[in-house]
């Protein structure tokens, strides 16, 4: 009896030990799965905006609320400014890389950023976002379609996150930024103190040993102000004036040879986006595709409007970088992104760039 007793024993903690061993070997499937109840597909989504950002973040609250319209309310995508992880504990969201985990655990299933916000563990994921010199709005989207959007979903692949990309709004051509001191040659550019982002970081790092840095919007006014930053570029005239940028004395200066273009990215959980039915997976992408043109669209007739009220109302100082800086400039962006290419031993930033060139076909850098 005390045999069959033991024995019996034995099997139940074997069917327990195996049971907890296939929910933690599977907690990807059972987070997502948790949000797809009553045949209602619940997700959550972060972004690194706020909503002093408008064009950003409205938009993207936007997009989720005709997601739910047009699916009849079986995808239902909640914008969290709290999102927690699997153990329940509040993802920090001052550092963007939290998200960009979290996104790839399933502990959310998407997030709207930059992806040159990843550079320090996916190198190339920059080539995503701008390129200085580069392509320009409609020349991205081409590229994209014709090869460049392989790149990107293999690359995140390559590095082990479980998320695929979506190009979801581009900003076209930006400003150079807000400078405390006049610039009237390259000698005024070194050591500058600068928040610029991606490869344009590179350059201003190599050629003229300035110290870029990259502070979410948010934190780029008090910075300029209180004296950690001499310069700062964002995007143009639109969201620099929601940010107040324009209070503080600077001089703004044009082109923006850093972005000629920027493209935000939406990123999905791969369980997330595999567990929708076809039509809602469609109806997804549909929108996502539209919202990627509206944002643009939104930054081209608001930037064009805050322009005009910077420069008539505000007595906002505008002005054009010298030929000199350009020509310095454009010449040290070539040197720059062969050394940043070389040093990712991955290979996949020379493997972009050379197909982002290639596609432009007239490059000289």
């Amino acid at each position: 009896m005390d045999v069959k007793r033991f024995l019996l024993a034995f099997v139940i903690v074997g069917v327990v030990f195996l049971g907890i061993k296939m929910l933690f070997s599977s907690s990807k499937s059972y987070l997502t799965s948790s949000f797809n109840k009553d045949g209602i597909h619940r997700w959550q989504i972060a972004t690194t905006w706020n909503n002093n950002l408008p064009l950003l973040q409205s938009n993207i609250e936007s997009m989720l609320k005709e997601i739910n319209t047009l699916t009849s309310g079986r995808l239902v995508i909640t914008l969290t400014d709290a999102p927690k992880d699997a153990q329940g504990n509040i993802i920090p969201m001052n550092n963007p890389l939290n998200l960009l985990h979290a996104v790839s655990a399933g502990d959310i299933q998407a997030i709207h950023a930059a992806s040159y916000y990843w550079k320090s563990e996916i190198p190339a994921a920059v080539y995503f976002g701008s390129v200085p010199f580069g392509l320009e709005h409609g020349e991205v989207k081409q590229w994209l379609d014709n090869g460049g959007m392989t790149l990107w979903r293999d690359l995140y692949k390559h590095y082990g996150f479980y998320a695929t990309p979506f190009s979801c709004g581009h900003t076209g051509n930006q400003m150079g930024g807000w400078f405390k001191k006049e610039i009237h040659s390259v000698a005024d550019l070194r050591h500058l103190r600068i928040r610029i982002a991606g490869l344009g970081g590179e350059v201003m790092k190599n050629c003229f040993d300035a110290l870029p840095s990259t502070q979410l919007p948010s934190e780029i006014f008090a910075a300029m102000q209180n004296g950690s930053l001499d310069a700062a570029e964002w995007i143009g005239p639109y969201d620099d004036y929601r940010l107040g940028l324009h209070t503080l004395g600077a001089i703004y200066y044009e082109p923006g040879w850093q972005e000629p273009n920027t493209m935000f990215e939406l990123l999905i959980n791969k369980d997330a986006l595999n567990a929708l039915p076809t039509e809602i997976k469609t109806i997804l992408t549909q929108t996502i595709e539209k919202y990627d043109s509206k944002i643009y669209q939104d930054y081209i007739d608001q930037n064009q409007t805050y322009r005009r009220i910077l420069e008539n109302k505000m007595k906002v100082s505008i002005r054009w970088f010298p030929t000199e800086v350009i020509k310095s400039l454009y010449k040290c962006t070539r040197k720059s992104l062969e050394d940043y290419n070389l040093r990712d031993t991955s290979g996949f930033s020379d493997k972009i760039y050379q197909s982002y060139i290639s596609f432009r076909g007239k490059s000289e850098y």
